[in-house]
């Protein structure tokens, strides 16, 4: 490689300065040109470039995969930023060697897949006839809804699942490290061929994620009867407001995205580095805890969105994915307010009667099972009376009442979404 592109997120401290540097480097090691750009690089062809490095973070890498689609240009990822899955240097001591590589040769090419989504509504294309294309995942979500959005998942035509959630997260393996990852998604080698779909906050005990070749269709349906106003968002560049009915379509697209790689299994080398990288970022993570608890202490904050507005308020830089992750850590749940609505709240087990309810039920227990909105708890004999005051005297949200024989409660609650909940509390209870 002789000529470059150096594309950079002056919004990264330092960024022109290390643009300047690697600059300078590249021509000292023989490089024939050398050109920086901070804004749209689309437009560029093969013949302009041997390669463009990017200057941030992986959102800078994923704006430029965009920028590039079709050129057959390839990318080089220079970290600026936290942790930058898609990127090979991260340090001063790492670039010199990189750049030494790519004059040298010395690299291999991986053709990332990429995914194509197309919004259908009324059974036609979307009014816009564009088909958008994603380098790290595409996401279906609500909008403008305050509870979670019912979702029906389709592959090559055939009905596979049905989600309550806040979203759906389809995500190629460049992705999983992104949004997914955060979801409690996989993450899978970004070489790879396939696609994941993961839910975002479902409203069910069953949460994993699905994986699925790279050929299958992908449909996400939206119900005519939803209400509100849902969105598609395409690697957080391009999005779609959606209505009941609207369905999105994914595939595999045909053009792929040239990432350079330095070196043999870079790829889970970085991952091991990263991470132990992060273990030194658990007082920061800590710091966010003690303020979500103390933003839900004192506001009624419903739903994910809110909370994350009141982070960014309160001076913490955080997204959507972070919050999500922060919400499935700390164990968040919902309880009911007086004005009808919902709430976040930490289960408080340091309370002496709820600490007392919680270990009737935890030396009582024996098993559980559900239909529709009915809990069956299973006790030692003797006990099921017990458990049933116990459950009754925690006030929780999904439940209306309890009756109770000899070794059986059962627990009547509103929803069978609620049954789901509840068995979800209970498990939560157990584990302490």
């Amino acid at each position: 490689m002789r000529r470059f592109l150096l594309f950079l997120n002056r919004g990264k401290e330092h960024a022109a300065e290390k643009a300047a540097s690697i600059r300078e480097q590249l021509l000292s090691l023989g490089a024939e040109l050398v050109d920086i750009k901070e804004h749209d690089i689309a437009g560029i062809r093969g013949e302009d470039y041997d390669c463009v490095l990017t200057l941030g973070g992986d959102g800078t890498l994923i704006r430029a995969a965009r920028g590039l689609a079709g050129s057959g240009v390839p990318l080089v990822g220079i970290n600026l930023g936290h942790l930058g899955y898609l990127t090979v240097a991260s340090s001063d001591e790492e670039i010199p060697g990189v750049l030494e590589k790519l004059i040298a040769d010395d690299y291999v090419i991986e053709e990332r897949m990429m995914l194509n989504g197309r919004v259908i509504r009324n059974g036609h294309e979307s009014p816009r006839d564009h088909e958008w294309l994603a380098l790290n995942e595409i996401v279906v979500s609500r909008k403008t809804s305050a509870g979670p959005v019912h979702f029906r998942i389709y592959v090559n035509g055939a009905f596979l699942n049905e989600y309550k959630a806040d979203g759906i997260i389809i995500s190629t393996p460049t992705g999983s490290t992104a949004y997914n990852l955060s979801a409690g998604g996989p993450i899978i080698d970004p070489a790879a061929r396939m696609t994941v779909l993961t839910p975002i906050c479902p409203h069910s005990l069953y949460r994993a994620s699905i994986v699925l070749r790279a050929e299958d269709v992908l449909e996400v349906w939206i119900p005519e009867e939803e209400r509100g106003i849902q969105s598609a968002d395409f690697d957080g560049a391009a999005t779609e407001e959606l209505l009941g009915g609207d369905l999105v379509r994914i595939s595999e697209s045909q053009q792929t995205t040239p990432v350079v790689r330095i070196g043999e299994r870079a790829f889970w080398r970085s991952c091991a580095v990263r991470w132990r990288r992060c273990e030194g970022a658990t007082d920061e993570a800590g710091e966010t805890f003690k303020k979500i608890v103390e933003l839900i202490g004192k506001k009624e904050i419903e739903t994910q969105e809110e909370l994350v507005e009141e982070l960014r308020k309160a001076g913490f830089r955080v997204t959507q994915a972070t919050v999500s992750r922060d919400i499935r850590e700390m164990r968040l749940t919902k309880v009911a307010t007086d004005s009808g609505k919902q709430r976040y709240t930490v289960m408080q087990n340091e309370d002496p009667k709820i600490e007392k309810y919680v270990r009737i039920l935890r030396d009582s227990y024996q098993g559980m099972d559900r239909a529709q909105n009915l809990l069956v708890v299973k006790t030692v004999s003797g006990m099921a009376m017990a458990v049933a005051a116990s459950l009754d005297a925690m006030h929780l949200h999904e439940v209306v009442g309890c009756v109770a024989g000899d070794d059986t409660v059962f627990c009547a609650t509103r929803s069978t979404d609620d049954t789901l909940l509840l068995m979800e509390q209970i498990r939560k209870m157990l584990l302490g």
